[in-house]
């Protein structure tokens, strides 16, 4: 939900992009979703989130790695991805971010 007459602060730490990657780690852990008791009507939007957490995250990296197995065409299209990346209306930053984080956390042995 959002409100417009909410406002928060949130403190930063001074390692942002780490800090920034490693944020989403903890939401990547699935089973104690899995094993959470929850009530019936929160169980789409919990599969829901978990989709795009776990699944989400991966189709960009599929997606661009068959963009630049397809050839020319296909290199076009990768550019035009990544000349896109740093762009707010593409939404692509988020799902790299929390691909970071999971490679991250399974470097890290962070997940249990």
């Amino acid at each position: 939900m959002v409100f417009d007459d909410v406002e928060v602060y949130e403190y930063v730490p001074r390692r942002y992009w780490r800090w920034r990657v490693g944020g989403p780690a903890p939401r990547t852990e699935f089973r104690r979703l899995a094993e959470a008791k929850t009530m019936a009507y929160f169980k789409p939007v919990l599969y829901a989130e978990a989709y795009l957490h776990l699944v989400n995250p991966w189709l960009v990296p599929a997606a661009f790695a068959a963009a630049v197995a397809a050839g020319p065409p296909g290199w076009a299209l990768a550019a035009l991805g990544l000349a896109l990346l740093p762009a707010p209306p593409t939404g692509l930053g988020r799902p790299c971010r929390f691909t970071g984080a999971v490679i991250r956390s399974m470097w890290d042995r962070q997940l249990v």
